[in-house]
């Protein structure tokens, strides 16, 4: 990570965020309503196979996802937060997929639905199609902190320890960073000198 500049490690760190708990929670939420040693049973009932075609055609999911499915054996810890996503929506027993929560929520709404959808929307805005590689402080710490509840809502305060773990490790980022450019400082001052000294010698 070295060689990261400030706006760059927000958006690392969002990123990683989304990623790693994003993922796990919904996963794990997931995993509650069916769990993983009935797992394969549940998609391989008609009426999955039925729902799983109607989302492939209307791409709600893509060709890998589809895959991933069908696999044997399978498993959710193969599917991706978008994967998640998707199934929790429309296959676990939650709200209907037309249900306003699932889009249109308000900022006030803390429901499951809601906070599933928020990760969703992170994840696509920032991880899977950003408009840039960085993120100014103010938009950092203000997705920073939705993503946080978002999760914490999910799946209780047990996360909140590994989030403020992650959170700190701006300080080792930039600390590299820091010594990064201590130490390109310091081959162009050699580079300089080296150039110079033929310079010096030419003229005596």
């Amino acid at each position: 990570m070295a060689g990261l500049g400030r706006e760059q490690t927000n958006h690392h760190l969002l990123n990683r965020l989304l990623v790693d708990y994003g993922t796990l929670v919904l996963r794990r939420k997931f995993d509650s309503i069916y769990p993983p040693d009935r797992l394969q049973d549940y998609l391989s009932s008609p009426a999955f196979r039925v729902t799983l075609d109607r989302l492939f055609e209307r791409s709600y999911i893509d060709f890998s996802q589809y895959r991933t499915l069908q696999q044997r054996p399978v498993s959710s810890a193969d599917f991706d937060i978008s994967l998640l996503a998707v199934l929790l929506r429309n296959v676990c027993r939650l709200r209907s997929p037309r249900s306003p929560q699932w889009g249109f929520y308000e900022i006030w709404d803390d429901s499951i639905e809601v906070n599933i959808a928020r990760l969703r929307d992170y994840k696509n805005k920032f991880v899977s199609h950003p408009s840039s590689a960085s993120l100014d402080d103010a938009t950092f710490k203000e997705y920073w902190e939705k993503t946080r509840s978002a999760i914490i809502v999910l799946g209780g305060q047990e996360y909140a320890p590994f989030i403020n773990q992650l959170r700190n490790q701006r300080i080792d980022l930039e600390a590299q960073n820091r010594s990064q450019e201590f130490l390109e400082i310091q081959q162009s001052f050699q580079d300089l000198k080296g150039m110079l000294i033929p310079m010096i010698y030419s003229y005596t």
